[in-house]
This record gives C-alpha cells, structure tokens and sequence, in this order.
C-alpha cells in the first residue's frame, strides 16, 4: 500500500483547514485595515503580513497549479520561500517582481527589509500541518463549493497585498521648512498636489544631497554612483563636471520607485572621497550629474516626504512649467549639470550597417562544411545535411563574432522573441559556442545578461530622406551578476565580456534606435514607433588551463 507522504494530494482539502483560514483573515485584516490605522505599530503590521503571507501562499500556489504530487507540495513552498527572500534582499528583484504585479493589473509598492526573513520558519509549519490535511476523503458539494470561494478570496487577498493606494489628503503644514501642504505644485513655494497617506510614516533619513519627487505621480528613478575603485582630482573635475564626468566612471543603477512628495537619498555618508558624484535617470527626462564637495552641502536630516527648495542639496523632478506637457529638473543649482553629449553617439546610422541574413533561413540540423568570408563584411556559411545536397547562407556579422567554424554540427533556430537567427554548435567539446542574432524593438534577455535600452537625449531626431523614417540614437547597457557591465553602442567595436567558466560573450550592437515615424511599407526594422535594436552576440568557450 503507498505511504501516506507519496499518496496523490488534494490540495484544495486543506483551504478550510483553521490555521489556513487563521492566516487568510489575519492578511486581509492586516493589510487592509490595520496598515496605516495607527492602531498597531508599523513594525507589528509589517511582519504579520509577511508570517500570514507565507503560510496563505504554497497552499494557494499549490491549488491554482493542481500540484498533487508530493514533489509538487514541496517545490510550492521552496518557489514562495525563494521569491519572498529574492524580493527582500536584491532592489532589481523586487522592483521586477513590482513591475510584474503592475503588468497582471495589481501594482505593489515593496518595502525590503531584510528583517523580514524571520518569518520563513512559517513554511515549515505549512508544510507539516497543511500537508496532511490534504489526504482527507473528498468532501460535499457544499464543502467543494466552501474550497473554491476560500481559494478564491485567497488569490485576491494575495495579489492585492501592497498594493498602491489611491492618494489621501496630506497632514496640516509643519513650520520647520518641509511643506507638505495639498495645493498645486509651485516651484516658488514647492508645494506638492498630492501624497499617499501610506508615506506619511516614511522615516526621516540622513543626506547631504536627496531626491525628491514633486509630481502627482511615482516615478521610477535610477541613480548611480560613482565606480569604488574610480579616484577623481576633485579640484580639476570641479571646473566642468558635466564634460569631464562620463557614464563609463559610474556604477550600475540601483532602481527606486519614488511615490509623489517623497524624497530618496542620493549618494551615501560612506563615500570616503573629498568629492562626491552621481547619475539620476528617470524616463523621459535627460540624466542629471551630480557634483559636489563632501562637506558643502553638509549632512542633515531630511524628512521621509514634503520639499524643502531652499535646501541646496534637493534636487526635485517636477511638472513642466506654464502646463507643458512632461517634467524638468529643479533645485540643487549649486551641485547638478548637464552631460555633456558624447560626439559617436550623434552620428547617423545607416541601414548598410544593419544586421542582415538570406531568406528564408535554413532552420534545422546542419553540418557546416564551409566559411568564406566575403569583401562586403558578410560571411557564407556552408551547410549540408545527410539527406540533401549543400547549401549556402549569408550573414552579415562583425569579424569577431563570427564564432562558427567548418566541421561544425549547428542547429539553426528562430530565437525565442523578434526576428534573427540562434545558431548553436552541437559537437563542441569545451563548453558552450554559438552565433546569436537578434532583432527586436526592445532590448531582450540573452544568457542570463539584462539589457536595458537608454536612449540618447542630448542627440536632435533626424529624418532619413529615403523612407522619411524620425529616428534618434539609443545604445544598450548590459548588466549581469557574473560579469562586469558594458555600454553598447553602434559602430562601436565588439565588446568582450569573459566569465569565470572561461565562457566569452561577444557583444556588438549593429543598430540602436528610438524612432518617432516610420513607414513599415518602406523603411527597415520593426514597422513601428519605438526602439529598434539589432544585437550581434559570437559565444564561445576557451579550453580550462
């Protein structure tokens, strides 16, 4: 007779089960109408939606995804422990996990702290006691029923947890120069239209040099600092930051979602340099350099929300002046510059340099038996298969992605999303080797890397006379875990980026575009406003020493 632990489970069973149901109320109540009550102190709130959460969660996951196994029952629990830890203790996570939510309909405004990871012993206590309440005998109709409404309140108390509220009426003003009065915004008095009441229990931090959000909306910000191993002569770059100081010295972004009337730190007292600089970049708007001298401004405190335009170390995004349409920088005159425009990033593109292959591609199991490079900048590839005579493609890649060799077994395949090839060797004995090509109106994943597309705001649209296309340029930052970050840029030459696994990737980015019209039946690429991004990347691994 099969044990009780490998007997098929009906997770539903277990919706009724008290401490299940225990837990669904206590989340519900909590998050919304504890949170925020003042009746309970914020960090009690906070932790019992993090303890109820994840005892509600793997039961729910479970029944949603008819995991009957017991194999099934654990992964459950081990894919909510793994999200819950990833949102608290990595910013690019949780803010993917926000954006995610807000794409199902459910915005969620995340707060991490580490501190909640006190709660995980909660999926022990599910997993034992939920477990075994999933081997009971198949109820009513009426039970049936009862388990369906459970699961389904469940679903809509976790999915609506954290999420954005609408905007409440700020607190009367205070008198110590933060305004945080509900009129329209005027940059004179810098007083904000709106704010969540979620925010007036933001704490107050400490700063030299702050952000603050004077929109009516939350704005995702992106802010970089300056490289650790990066050493500036502080007296030479204080005569023109905005020319001197480039992207390459920077950092990768750490990203924030900032509500409206609410301020973020920027930069940070740990810095030991006599000078301190940082990138701000927000969609939409032109990145803003920040220079300034360690001790001017010196660091104070500054409230969690409200402005203070008298304070030479704010820096406030706020509405266009006189109605227009957008948003502009104000405040810290004293410490924020414009870029200067890097001169390659100006130049037109064109539509010889493209990415470019025969069609239609020969899609399938091939043995390439030769590769001729051409005077034109293309290659021919060679295939032939066991039952069908050779044939020729052409592809027009940069010398040094060319990764492809005669003698090699290559399956050729349409990559998982936009238009190109992925040609992956089959018979290499050292790792992985292959040919990636990729394009797309937007920046894809490839290999685990994120690509993020940054278009060049200092460069004017320009009209290309042949299709009449308006197009300015973009290039493409590449960022991963395992290796370091790279800025693509066309025209540029291939970037190399080499792993610990003695893996290379060879980046080149043969086409990076927004474009504002376009004709489809005329111009290339995508036959659509947007970004247009043609991605070369040669894969190949060299033999361990």
């Amino acid at each position: 007779m099969a044990s009780l632990a490998s007997a098929p489970r009906s997770p539903s069973r277990a919706l009724l089960h008290p401490l299940w149901l225990g837990s669904l109320v206590v989340l519900a109540l909590n998050d919304h109408v504890l949170k925020g009550s003042e009746h309970l102190p914020g960090i009690v709130t906070g932790k019992a939606s993090d303890f109820a959460g994840l005892l509600v969660a793997p039961l729910l996951l479970a029944v949603v995804l008819r995991l009957r196994s017991e194999r099934g029952w654990r992964l459950s629990h081990l894919a909510v422990g793994l999200v819950f830890a990833a949102i608290q203790l990595s910013a690019p996570i949780a803010n993917a996990w926000s954006g995610l939510m807000g794409v199902a309909g459910f915005p969620w405004e995340i707060t991490r702290d580490a501190t909640d990871l006190v709660a995980l012993p909660m999926l022990l206590a599910s997993w034992h006691w939920l477990g075994a309440a999933q081997h009971r005998a198949a109820g009513s109709n009426a039970r049936r029923t009862s388990e369906a409404a459970a699961a389904s309140v469940g679903l809509f108390a976790c999915v609506a947890t954290s999420r954005v509220t609408e905007p409440a009426p700020p607190p009367e003003q205070d008198t110590d120069g933060w305004d945080d009065s509900n009129d329209d915004f005027d940059e004179n008095t810098a007083e904000d239209e709106d704010w969540d009441d979620d925010f007036g229990s933001l704490p107050d931090f400490t700063a030299d040099a702050y952000l603050h959000n004077a929109t009516d909306t939350d704005l995702v910000v992106r802010i970089r600092g300056l490289k650790p191993a990066v050493e500036l002569d502080c007296d030479v770059i204080a005569q023109a930051p905005g020319a001197l100081l480039t992207s390459p010295l920077f950092d990768l972004a750490e990203t924030w979602t900032l509500p409206a009337g609410t301020n973020q730190p920027i930069g940070g007292a740990e810095e030991s340099r006599s000078c301190r600089a940082a990138l701000v970049e927000i969609d939409g708007l032109a990145p803003r350099l920040l220079f300034w001298e360690a001790d001017s401004p010196e660091e104070h405190t500054v409230p969690g929300h409200g402005s203070n335009p008298s304070d030479p170390g704010e820096l406030a995004i706020i509405p266009q002046p006189d109605g227009a349409r957008g948003r502009a920088w104000s405040g810290a005159d004293a410490m924020s510059y414009e870029l200067a425009p890097e001169a390659p990033a100006c130049e037109s593109q064109p539509d010889a340099q493209r990415l470019a292959w025969s069609q239609p591609a020969p899609w399938g199991t091939w043995t390439v038996t030769a590769v001729r490079p051409g005077y034109d900048g293309c290659f021919e590839i060679e295939l032939e298969a066991d039952d069908s005579s050779p044939e020729s493609w052409f592809v027009c890649v940069p010398e040094q992605t060319m990764t492809i060799e005669t003698g090699d077994d290559v399956e050729l395949e349409a990559p998982p999303a936009g238009d190109g090839f992925v040609m992956t060797v089959l018979n290499n004995e050292v790792g992985e080797r292959g040919l990636v090509a990729v394009a797309w109106n937007k920046a894809p994943q490839l290999f685990g890397f994120e690509l993020a597309v940054i278009p060049d705001f200092y460069c004017d649209a320009e009209v290309q006379p042949s299709c009449g296309t308006v197009a300015s340029p973009a290039h493409v930052s590449v960022v991963s875990d395992n290796f370091s970050a790279a800025q693509l840029r066309p025209g540029d030459d291939v970037t190399t980026l080499r792993g610990d696994n003695n893996q290379e990737y060879r980046f080149a980015l043969m086409h990076g575009q927004d474009r504002n019209a376009v004709d489809p039946e005329c111009g290339l690429g995508p036959g659509s406003t947007g970004y247009d991004i043609e991605i070369v990347v040669g894969i190949t691994t060299t033999p361990a020493e």
